[in-house]
């Protein structure tokens, strides 16, 4: 008897979604005019392919950077290395490269740009395909479709999608690396936990901001790990048969697969820094933050760990993307001015993305958020009413079935979480707040969310697992 064949609609459609993006894409790269990052992006990119450093433009990781130039780097643009960069750690010379790269190259700079930005389409489309994989696989195909759609369309996406920055190709990366997570925690497959790895690294190369995903998928991969253990019977009689030990994952297993994510990822990381200053001890970094260098930083650079037990400790990470992480903190702790509804400030509100994301998305996206969050708080709410009603069964049983389920919701709800993850942090840095592009990659867990709207019936699969222990 064969099985029931898959509809090709989805796939047909989610093509097309991809082709329409991609021919508006090649539309806007060729009518953008440069904006003031990309000169500082590209310059920096063909600086670290010229010269194998990494200094310049170090608040960023350099894939996206390293990409866009390798179209250009055979017409040979005109570019003086500036012998002065990184002179001081307080400067921000990729700007003045930028201004290099554009009054040497003014002539051909329109070509040089285009070409560049060219190669940034393929992290948007990426963006999309996941989000149509990953809502597909929760939802429904109709679901993932709705996904991809609002992500294709969407204006944000568009717009900084076709320039030579990191914030669309950080989103794309960042919902890639935790779907391969995500799959990982439902297969627990090798296979798939170096899948998991090599998606840490892309997003790790293209905004430091993903660095959050390793404790993340430290506490993810232990909750997870307790999960399959409290689904198992609780029961005396049947904690010994076969079909229980095999429902139960080997812990060292498990706890090795985390590991290699983790040191895949890491390891990756440093590849794409070509191993530049790779293993640095902690005690030799000379950081310009406060939170890093102490409270005379933003003066004089200086390191809290400079004298302390752990100073001889290798540093895992490459030193140009710890010190990026560390500049970044020393602009945000510095302040900038911000706007927000006729008024100025130096630093910003904590509400401010929050609010820039209700005036700046379509007014239907901000309608299909307000209706998937009241259709989550009643599933939230008929979670809560199984939990009462568990009261009169037996304690343990009752514990393992609460634990089984509280710990589900990570599994069913894990892009919500991320969401909720980034946009926390991004709203604690107010010492920033120009524009909603630092809010782009919380975009694609957002949308796929969303989707759940297509299926409504999905949105309580949470309370499967008390369910089933009935």
């Amino acid at each position: 008897m064969t099985g029931r064949r898959k509809p090709l609609w989805p796939t047909i459609l989610a093509t097309l979604c991809c082709a329409v993006q991609a021919i508006l894409l090649c539309g806007l790269s060729y009518e953008y005019s440069p904006t003031e990052d990309e000169p500082a992006h590209i310059a920096s990119g063909i600086t670290h392919w010229r010269h194998g450093t990494f200094d310049a433009y170090r608040v960023n990781p350099p894939l996206v950077r390293m990409l866009a130039t390798l179209p250009i780097l055979p017409l040979q643009p005109s570019l003086e290395y500036s012998s002065r960069l990184g002179e001081t750690p307080y400067s921000r010379n990729e700007f003045v490269l930028g201004r290099m790269f554009l009054f040497e190259n003014a002539s051909e700079i329109r070509q040089l740009v285009f070409l560049s930005r060219l190669t940034c389409i393929p992290f948007v489309l990426l963006g999309g395909v996941v989000c149509y994989l990953w809502g597909s696989k929760l939802y429904g195909p109709a679901a993932g479709l709705f996904s991809m759609v609002m992500w294709t369309v969407c204006p944000n996406i568009l717009g900084h999608g076709c320039l030579v920055t990191t914030d669309v190709a950080a989103a794309s990366t960042g919902v890639f690396a935790s779907y391969a997570f995500w799959l990982w925690t439902t297969t627990l497959e090798w296979k798939q936990c170096y899948v998991a790895g090599v998606g840490l690294a892309l997003a790790m190369l293209t905004k430091s901001i993903w660095i959050i995903l390793i404790p993340l998928w430290l506490l993810v991969g232990g909750a997870i790990l307790l999960q399959r253990y409290f689904s198992v019977p609780t029961s005396d009689s049947m904690r010994d048969t076969p079909s229980s030990r095999r429902a139960a994952p080997n812990p060292k297993i498990v706890f090795a697969q985390i590991c290699t994510v983790i040191a895949c990822g890491v390891f990756l990381l440093n590849a794409g820094y070509g191993f530049e200053k790779s293993l640095r001890p902690l005690g030799q970094f000379q950081f310009i933050s406060e939170t890093l260098g102490g409270i005379d930083a933003h003066r004089v650079p200086g390191n809290i760990l400079a004298f302390n037990p752990v100073s001889w400790i290798p540093c895992p990470f490459p030193a140009n993307f710890l010190q990026g992480i560390d500049t970044q903190k020393y602009d945000f702790e510095r302040g900038k001015l911000a706007y927000l509804n006729g008024e100025f400030q130096r630093g910003g509100w904590w509400y401010y993305y929050l609010f820039a994301f209700a005036v700046k998305a379509p007014a239907g996206y901000v309608l299909a958020v307000l209706l998937r969050c009241c259709q989550s708080g009643v599933s939230f709410g008929k979670i809560g009413l199984r939990f009462i009603s568990e009261g009169r069964e037996q304690s343990s049983l009752r514990l393992s079935r609460r634990f089984s389920v509280a710990t589900s919701w990570i599994t069913q709800w894990f892009h919500l979480f991320l969401f909720l993850v980034v946009i926390s942090l991004v709203s604690s840095q107010t010492g920033i707040n120009q524009g909603i592009r630092y809010l782009i990659p919380a975009f694609p867990f957002l949308y796929i969310w969303v989707g759940g709207l297509v299926k409504p019936k999905t949105a309580c699969s949470v309370c499967q697992p008390v369910a089933a222990g009935r």
